[in-house]
């Protein structure tokens, strides 16, 4: 198993020489060799995969959300921390299958994905795919910038915990509703809610390593 702490982003290369992009309190589970079937792999928080093709053993790559993806050779994103709503995998070549389980642990539906292509489940295992125009956008975490595109700010601050190790502590629950859209790159977490102070109907304090956030 492989860990990234809150802040800190990894590279892992897996025994096919595939090799994985670790986002910031994540976790990959692998096996010191692959002699299986099949190139059995577990995520669970956010990695960029570059998968080496391999025609005889697909690589499947489970989730905790009651889903996951077979591959061959592909490129593609999977986001599925376990304190979000939304999980989602983004396709940026080759293909992806991706099979939503049961309660039983059963198949219950396969599903393509084509490359420029995201697919996004909830918590009711409800599925929506989408095209998208900009993919950078949904990888941008693996050179180093956020970017929110009218993002919650209850999304928002779950981003910042990961990114940069603080908690947050909200006052005024309908902030959580507010929207943000900013592009930041190696800003600390200081110049980030500046900027939200000078933008936004928000004020806050930091008290050791908690962020109090409340209405101006």
């Amino acid at each position: 198993m492989v860990y990234t702490d809150k802040g800190v982003k990894g590279r892992v290369i897996l025994p096919d020489s595939s090799v994985v992009w670790l986002n910031s309190d994540s976790k990959l589970f692998y096996p010191e060799t692959f002699d299986g079937r099949n190139r059995d792999v577990a995520l669970s928080g956010e990695g960029f995969f570059e998968v080496r093709r391999d025609s005889l053993r697909p690589m499947i790559v489970s989730t905790t959300r009651g889903f996951k993806l077979e591959v061959l050779g592909t490129t593609f994103n999977l986001k599925s921390y376990d304190n979000d709503d939304i999980a989602e995998a983004t396709l940026y070549s080759g293909n992806v299958n991706l099979i939503m389980m049961d309660g039983n642990g059963d198949v219950k539906m396969r599903q393509i994905l084509s490359p420029n292509q995201t697919v996004t489940i909830d918590r009711n295992m409800n599925s929506s795919l989408v095209k998208h125009g900009d993919q950078s956008i949904l990888s941008a975490w693996k050179e180093g910038r956020i970017i929110f595109d009218n993002t919650p700010m209850s999304e928002v601050v779950k981003i910042l915990n990961r990114w940069h190790g603080v908690e947050f502590e909200i006052r005024d629950p309908e902030i959580l509703d507010y929207k943000m859209t900013a592009r930041f790159n190696s800003e600390s977490v200081v110049q980030i809610m500046d900027l939200f102070k000078l933008t936004s109907y928000i004020d806050y304090e930091i008290k050791d390593k908690t962020v109090i956030v409340k209405k101006r």
